[in-house]
């Protein structure tokens, strides 16, 4: 049984961020790449549908300026809806996790995102309470 899973993927453009300014076709250009990239690796992976990941974290590795928090995890909105979608749960059950983003300053992959799923176990319990 897998316990989680990690997708590296390169960078989701602003564009589909939350301060995302561009023309709708080209949004819906980045959307589509990365919903294909984000499908592609989770074939690649032989990921059980069975799995049901209720937490993700971000990695994004960077050079230069850093850009906000809140804007990467916007920027990685459609990695988590096409996960839900391909492991058909809804999306509203993968919240968060307690480290949510990390900023990593490396030259070799700073164009790349990894983002990681897993299932905590308890769930949403504190939260509901």
């Amino acid at each position: 049984m897998i316990d989680e899973f990690t997708i590296c993927l390169r960078h989701p453009g602003q564009v589909v961020g939350l301060n995302g300014r561009g023309h709708w076709a080209e949004e819906k250009k980045e959307k589509d790449r990365v919903k294909e990239e984000t499908n592609f690796r989770l074939l690649e992976r032989r990921l059980p549908r069975t799995f049901r990941p209720n937490r993700y974290r971000i990695v994004w590795y960077y050079k230069g300026e850093c850009p906000d928090d809140d804007n990467v995890i916007g920027r990685i909105k459609y990695v988590r809806d096409t996960v839900a979608s391909y492991l058909r749960m809804n999306d509203r059950e993968i919240k968060l996790g307690d480290d949510p983003v990390r900023f990593v300053r490396d030259l070799a992959r700073c164009r790349e995102v990894e983002v990681t799923f897993w299932k905590k176990e308890g769930g949403d319990d504190a939260i509901s309470q």
